[in-house]
């Protein structure tokens, strides 16, 4: 088997970012924590932005740079998240802290499209 490798990005429509939004539907109308999730769809908006941009050493290094700090900004985020449900403070049920961890997944894509898009226009 071969591996198909890309020179550009994928061609997406900022306008699905707004599927986004769905992540605040448990606040309205109630329903599962998982439903959180939603919330990694706002990345969309900026890997549209980025459509068809040429996957070069730049942005294979602005990748893996936008990926450590987010993981780093996220790791603080868990620690404060594990040191809130070790004093037991806000966390009555295992339904809160599936919503905890489901938003700390969707703001990590979040934040990795974010900063690449930043890296990638600023420089």
């Amino acid at each position: 088997m071969t591996k198909e490798t890309t020179t550009h990005t994928r061609e997406i429509s900022p306008w699905r970012g707004l599927f986004g939004f769905l992540g605040f539907l448990p606040l309205v109308i109630g329903g599962s924590g998982l439903a959180y999730t939603f919330l990694m769809y706002f990345g969309l908006y900026f890997e549209g932005k980025m459509s068809g941009t040429l996957k070069d050493e730049r942005y294979i290094a602005n990748k893996l740079k936008a990926e450590s700090y987010a993981g780093d900004i996220i790791f603080i985020g868990v620690i404060i998240v594990v040191m809130i449900i070790h004093q037991g403070f806000f966390i009555t049920e295992m339904k809160q802290v599936v919503a905890i961890l489901s938003i700390i997944c969707g703001v990590y894509q979040i934040l990795t499209k974010a900063i690449l898009y930043m890296l990638e226009t600023v420089e």
